[in-house]
């Protein structure tokens, strides 16, 4: 339905965690009447739809946003670790061993996460039925990577991490969205164990 429609009402604002470029909000329809053209597909195929058009998408959507994320993070430390240092000895915090450390996980995790998306894109093929599985491992893998690497640009970059001086704490509460956005973490375990096993998705 439109949202001009007759009856549509936007009861409120998206107030999250995190991403605030979440047009997401609370909506009362009232006496709404839709016409049958209004259907997206036949009475009784909405599962078979989601599954074949929309889960295929949302995954690639959402698992390019978590891998950009990390990306950000690891930016984002990198640069704090080579600008930050200690006055009274004049060195950086790049000359920690244990904080270049983190960083490295940082981005080996983050490169494990693009990596398994760029091979799950290369067997995406639209409008061909899209092979859900790795697509399914990908956004598991991408949400995952997501917050072990904005918690270490956390614990990397120390008491700023903590304030809007950085970006860090931005990224750190939009990476969480993921976890909870169905399909969630369980959902998508869920999924991948019945592909796996042989049982239908839904």
């Amino acid at each position: 339905m439109e949202r001009r429609t007759e009856g549509v009402r936007v009861t409120g604002r998206f107030e999250g965690l995190g991403l605030r470029g979440n047009g997401s909000a609370p909506v009362s329809l009232d006496a709404v009447q839709l016409s049958a053209d209004a259907l997206l597909t036949p009475m009784g195929e909405g599962a078979s739809a989601l599954v074949g058009q929309v889960l295929p998408w949302f995954c690639v959507g959402t698992a390019a946003m978590s891998n950009g994320l990390c990306q950000a993070a690891v930016e984002a430390t990198a640069r704090h670790l080579q600008q930050a240092g200690f006055a009274q000895t004049g060195t950086h915090l790049r000359e920690l061993p244990n904080l270049r450390a983190r960083l490295a996980q940082m981005s080996v995790r983050t490169e494990q996460a693009r990596a398994l998306l760029g091979a799950a894109l290369s067997g995406f093929n639209p409008p061909a039925p899209a092979p859900l599985l790795p697509l399914l491992q990908s956004r598991l893998s991408s949400i995952e990577a997501a917050l072990e690497v904005c918690d270490l640009a956390m614990k990397a970059c120390g008491g700023a991490a903590f304030s809007r001086h950085l970006p860090v704490e931005r990224i750190f509460r939009d990476a969480r969205a993921g976890w909870v956005m169905a399909p969630t973490v369980d959902h998508l375990q869920d999924f991948i164990g019945r592909l796996l096993t042989g049982l239908p998705l839904l």
